[in-house]
């Protein structure tokens, strides 16, 4: 606090003391060129919190539905191509089934908009590379439009109702948000199909332009995917992801 009489940085708080009716705190202050001074300190005004945009709200949506069903499309089509080449079913306590995944290097790539996982055995010298195909992200997409859930947080967020996308069945979306039965009319879009065609094209277009943006990082998939949340935060997980995204 500068002094008013020599306008230095040198001061310092004697005593304060706390006015109820002006809801402020009196300070008394000494300067060391000698000058006692009093200042008062009052609460500003207060920001109101920004409302987030519909639109954002619905592309927020979009990505963790999509982020989780993807990663589930991966690990479905990792476990079922593990099985066809050692004929092993996928177990995380099957000694021989972790055997067999040490005894592999894998990766994954995507190429003209499809998505591949390849294998090959590190046992043997110059091994083939086996390539699987995992499917495109338009069908992603659709499977995503086939789910009842999607179509019922869409429809709240047109709405203004706040539902949290986190709410992973739909009857304890209505629970929890105590929204009015019959809920046909929540879903009802799901059943056009001039709208889900719409709505796969919007859809599809969101991902390719927006998917990457800085905001859609680990964090915020961890803090939202209500199906594979802590696996976010693995480096593997990660790299699979940005492979196939």
């Amino acid at each position: 606090m500068l002094c008013p009489a020599c306008n230095k940085n040198e001061t310092s708080i004697v005593s304060d003391k706390y006015e109820k009716k002006t809801n402020t705190v009196k300070r008394k202050r000494y300067c060391y060129c000698g000058h006692l001074f009093s200042t008062y300190e009052k609460f500003g005004s207060l920001r109101k919190e920004r409302k987030v945009r519909t639109d954002t709200l619905l592309k927020n949506t979009r990505f963790i539905y999509y982020a989780a069903y993807r990663m589930a499309v991966m690990t479905d089509t990792s476990n079922k191509a593990y099985q066809t080449l050692f004929g092993l079913t996928p177990s995380s306590s099957n000694k021989a089934w972790k055997k067999a995944l040490r005894k592999t290097s894998y990766g994954y790539y995507s190429n003209k908009g499809k998505s591949y996982i390849t294998i090959q055995k590190k046992t043997i010298k110059h091994a083939p590379e086996h390539k699987f195909n995992i499917e495109g992200k338009k069908q992603t997409i659709r499977n995503i439009l086939k789910q009842p859930e999607y179509w019922v947080h869409r429809s709240c967020i047109y709405r203004n109702v706040a539902v949290s996308v986190k709410v992973s069945s739909l009857k304890d979306v209505f629970k929890e948000y105590n929204l009015p039965k019959p809920f046909g009319p929540f879903e009802k879009d799901r059943f056009d199909k001039d709208i889900v065609r719409k709505e796969v094209d919007e859809y599809y277009k969101s991902v390719c332009s927006s998917i990457k943006d800085e905001e859609y990082n680990q964090d915020f998939f961890e803090k939202n995917d209500p199906f594979f949340g802590p696996n976010w935060k693995k480096d593997h997980w990660w790299y699979c992801w940005t492979e196939m995204r």
